[in-house]
């Protein structure tokens, strides 16, 4: 019986299943999330930090509280899509970099085939399942069959080539996502990008006429890029009208197929930009943090993901606990 619970993240099971006693309880609970820039924090009170509704609101709560004048938040949003892609680095900042903006050979091979290049992102679907009424409105079964059924339809079409650049996350997990889409090779139309190629998305995205993703950041990214994007199912920046929301498979293919369809407004972009850099607090202390972050949670992921010991939904726990003995 306890007067106030805290738990970290909210999304993946484990940490879910507290939420959820809580509420059952009603006991007054708290999420706790480090942000995109690692140097903050955020705490949300009794509300589910991943919902479509709830991002939505955070995101235009924080632009509308803004003093700066428009200009600066602007400046600012495009500031955060260059940080994100590697292209710019600020040491003021602590912001994971996933995905550099570089030109690998495979991606000008690929420029070169003189087709249509249609490029897609899925998502690690484990981080959000548990997530209460998210993709409630979807109209397929999972990710790879509704990827394998646009392969289908196309198959004749000898001017369109599917990328397929599977979420790094996905390198890490065995599951039945995982084993699907090794299922989706049959498909001579469909190139699959493993996940743990090292491969510049943000070339790839340069290459493509169009996106579709599955609620990754690269969606709202490729818009800010010029490109054409479609959202499947539910994200963070849904209701933000920076990406094409098919709500059916047949309006998906009339996306797919519309020669003359544009890339929506680059500003529809900004606010998200703008909450990623802005939101949350500073943590009043921190020491000097001098380890390779990605390094050393690849080192976890290879060590003790292998015995079964932790999974991908409680590395970064795992890191900050490690992170404190070997400083």
């Amino acid at each position: 019986t306890p007067d106030h619970v805290y738990t970290f993240n909210g999304r993946v099971s484990h940490y879910n299943a507290i939420k959820n006693f809580a509420q059952h309880f009603k006991i007054d609970y708290s999420i706790f999330e480090i942000t995109a820039n690692k140097n903050k924090y955020l705490i949300l009170k009794n509300k589910p930090l991943h919902s479509v509704d709830s991002y939505t609101n955070q995101i235009k709560e924080v632009w509308r509280r803004s003093k700066l004048e428009l200009n600066e938040k602007e400046k600012q949003a495009k500031r955060f899509f260059d940080l994100n892609s590697g292209r710019y680095k600020d040491p003021s900042l602590n912001i994971n970099v996933f995905s550099k903006d570089e030109v690998s050979e495979k991606i000008e091979r690929l420029r070169s085939t003189n087709k249509r290049v249609i490029s897609i992102f899925n998502a690690s679907r484990n981080e959000f399942e548990c997530v209460e009424d998210w993709n409630k409105e979807k109209f397929y079964e999972d990710d790879e069959d509704l990827i394998n059924k646009v392969c289908e339809y196309f198959k004749k079409n000898k001017e369109l080539l599917f990328i397929l650049r599977v979420h790094p996350n996905l390198g890490f997990l065995k599951n039945t996502q995982s084993n699907n889409i090794k299922k989706l090779s049959k498909n001579k139309n469909l190139i699959i990008i493993p996940p743990e190629e090292k491969l510049s998305s943000y070339g790839l995205i340069r290459i493509s006429d169009l996106i579709i993703t599955f609620g990754s950041t690269i969606g709202v990214e490729s818009t800010y890029m010029g490109k054409k994007t479609i959202s499947i199912g539910d994200s963070l920046y849904k209701n933000l009208d920076c990406t094409y929301t098919p709500k059916s498979f047949n309006e998906l293919i009339d996306l797919i197929k519309d020669d003359k369809l544009i890339p929506k407004p680059l500003v529809s972009t900004y606010k998200y930009g703008f909450y990623i850099l802005n939101n949350g607090n500073y943590f009043r202390f921190k020491k000097p943090d001098d380890i390779n972050y990605s390094k050393l949670k690849y080192w976890i992921l290879k060590t003790f993901n292998s015995y079964k010991y932790i999974s991908k939904s409680n590395l970064n726990d795992t890191y900050s606990i490690l992170k404190r003995y070997i400083n």
